[in-house]
């Protein structure tokens, strides 16, 4: 199945729900971004806001399933709980930016334990416009 980048972009995102010990529910997104170690090794990650999972003990992950072939079944999801959810979150160093990072690989083994096929894309440091390249956007450009 060939998909076209903006259907691509559909499968970069995650649904998160979490919850905290009082019982309150806090959801929100996450994209999938392949971080390149080196040229060897990369590690898919989940980027989030900090303010999605601040304070949450449990996170759920919906993912989509895929067929035998690898194809997206879109009428088909998978939730993944990962308890604990701190102890996997990564807060950026920074007070002031709203971002966060945890490892895709608990999900995946999760989803492998349980004989299911997951579908999803992934961003990479690629994607990542230069300085130069940002410059040259027009407005409108910043804005899709």
């Amino acid at each position: 199945m060939e998909l076209s980048l903006s259907e691509q972009l559909c499968y970069c995102t995650v649904r998160i729900e979490c919850q905290n010990d009082a019982g309150q529910l806090s959801t929100g997104t996450g994209f999938i971004f392949n971080f390149i170690q080196n040229e060897n090794e990369i590690i898919p990650i989940i980027v989030t806001n900090k303010h999605v999972v601040l304070g949450m003990s449990v996170g759920r992950f919906i993912m989509t399933k895929a067929d035998e072939h690898g194809n997206p079944i879109d009428t088909e999801h998978f939730p993944v709980v990962l308890s604990n959810l701190q102890t996997f979150i990564k807060k950026h160093p920074e007070d002031d930016v709203d971002l966060c990072a945890l490892s895709l690989a608990p999900i995946l083994n999760y989803a492998e334990l349980n004989n299911i096929r997951l579908f999803y894309k992934s961003f990479d440091q690629n994607l990542i416009p230069s300085k130069e390249k940002l410059d040259e956007l027009t407005a409108i450009e910043d804005v899709l």
